[in-house]
Parts: C-alpha cells; structure tokens; sequence
C-alpha cells in the first residue's frame, strides 16, 4: 500500500502544480484571458492599474477559498478516519 504521508511530504499528493485541470477549466480560463484582454485594451494607465489590482484581488480570494476547501477535505478526512476507528 503506497503512503499517503510519503507521498504528501514528497510533494507528489497535494500540490496545485500536481493537480491536472479538466478542459473546462482550460477553456474558461482562455476565454476569461481574452474578455480582459478586451476589455482593457482601450484603458488608460490608471484603469490599467486599477483593473490589474482588481484581478490580483480576485486571484487571492480565489486562492483563499481553495485553501479553505483544501483544508476543510483535510477535517473531514479526519473525522471520518476517527469514526471509523471508534467502531467496536
């Protein structure tokens, strides 16, 4: 049986570079880079930085919320490894 604790510390389980993306999510992100590319291209350099800061805001949020779902797997993970073990 391979070890998950292995595969964790070794970077192979768990990292987002690890984790391969479905076509959907390849073909709303082509689609979003160029509604902004279009979008934008007639800003000046104010809006330019203005809508930079808004889509490097949205990006955080973004990983934030990953982060919190990443993390809330890991609870659950745990919970029910606990209640499977508390079984007689």
């Amino acid at each position: 049986m391979v070890s998950i604790i292995k595969e964790l510390f070794f970077g192979e389980r768990g990292q987002h570079e690890n984790i391969i993306t479905g076509k959907r999510y390849k073909k709303l992100c082509e689609e979003l880079f160029e509604v902004c590319k279009e979008l934008s291209k007639d800003f000046n350099e104010k809006q330019k930085e203005l809508f930079e800061m808004i889509c490097n805001m949205q990006a955080e949020i973004e990983g934030e919320a990953v982060f919190q779902n990443y993390r809330e797997g890991f609870k659950i993970g745990l919970l029910l490894a606990l209640e499977c073990l508390d079984t007689p």
